[in-house]
C-alpha cells in the first residue's frame, strides 16, 4: 500500500519521462505520470523522513519530473508533501519522530531520518532550489 523508493515507482518516474524524451514518445510520458500519480496517491509516507523508504525520496522524485517537464503540478505536490511533514509531529519533533536506522546508520543519507530531511531542505531551500535539486546519489543525467 505503501510507495517508497525501494518499491519501484519513484524511481521508474525519473526512468520513464527520460524515456520519453529520448524517444519523443508520449505513451511513455502518460506512464511518467501516471507513477507520479501513484506517489502522490500513496508516497506521503508517515514512517520517516528517509529517502529510501520515506517522504524524503519522494519528495526528491516530485522535484525531479517538475524540473524534467516544468509542470508546476510536481512542484506543488512536492511542496504539499513537505507541508504534511511540518504539519505531523510524528515526522519533525525530533522527540517523537521515527529514527528507524541502528546507531551505526543514524547519519547515512538514504535510510537515516535526519539527514534525509536535512539535504533536502538545504538542497530545497538553500542550494539549488526547486529547479536544480537533485536526491543523495541519484543524479541521472540526460
Amino acid at each position: 500500500m505503501l510507495v517508497q523508493w525501494d518499491h519501484g515507482a519513484p524511481g521508474m518516474t525519473a526512468m520513464l519521462w527520460r524515456a520519453a524524451q529520448a524517444f519523443n514518445d508520449s505513451h511513455i510520458l502518460v506512464s511518467a505520470q501516471k507513477a507520479q500519480d501513484c506517489i502522490w496517491n500513496r508516497g506521503i509516507l508517515s514512517k520517516g523522513l528517509m529517502q529510501c523508504h520515506g517522504i524524503s525520496g519522494n519528495t526528491y522524485m516530485m522535484l525531479d519530473m517538475y524540473q524534467g517537464t516544468m509542470n508546476n503540478t510536481y512542484l506543488y505536490r512536492a511542496i504539499q508533501m513537505q507541508t504534511f511533514v511540518m504539519t505531523y509531529p510524528l515526522l519533525h519533533d525530533p522527540s517523537t519522530m521515527r529514527v528507524p536506522s541502528p546507531a551505526d546508520e543514524a547519519f547515512q543519507h538514504w535510510v537515516g531520518s535526519y539527514p534525509g530531511a536535512v539535504v533536502l531542505w538545504a538542497d530545497f531551500l538553500y542550494g539549488a532550489g526547486p529547479a536544480g535539486a537533485a536526491m543523495t546519489g541519484f543524479s541521472p543525467l540526460f
